[in-house]
């Protein structure tokens, strides 16, 4: 199973420990890095490589929306997962900055492992989606594997 490489950020202490240790109970993530402000999550996405970026729509600094605009500008492979207490209406702008999800603040703990697995799902169809195709070069053709 592949392990992507997570950075959380969260102004709040607290919502980045909830986080990490929701994500650190699915074998798929690996937390490389925990940010405060939305500079601080672009300088871990880059630094760390990361796969996946776990952000607070309302970062300081930088917000959500803007940091998986300038993630995506200078980490393409990272997909963004925003956390949000705001109005459907207000997120239109996410899937212009390259975030394959949303998830409410409001959250229950208890439930944070199961959308973990969902957003897992998301990520791995997103990496796929944009991996190059490999070719198989046989005696009588190419094909798509």
């Amino acid at each position: 199973m592949r392990r992507w490489r997570t950075v959380v950020a969260d102004g709040v202490a607290e919502q980045r420990t909830l986080l990490r240790l929701a994500l650190d109970r699915d074998p798929g993530f690996d937390v490389v890095g925990e940010a405060a402000t939305g500079p601080e999550a672009l300088d871990l996405v880059v630094r760390c490589d990361a796969d996946v970026l776990v952000a607070d729509a309302d970062l300081a600094g930088v917000d959500g929306i803007d940091t998986a605009t300038r993630a995506r500008t200078e980490r393409p492979g990272c997909a963004t997962v925003l956390l949000s207490s705001l109005p459907e209406r207000e997120l239109a702008a996410v899937g212009r900055a390259g975030v394959v999800g949303v998830l409410a603040r409001s959250t229950p703990v208890a439930r944070l492992p199961g959308d973990v697995r969902r957003l897992a799902a998301a990520v791995e169809a997103v990496v796929e989606a944009t991996a190059p195709a490999t070719l198989t070069v046989g005696p009588d053709r190419m094909a798509p594997r």
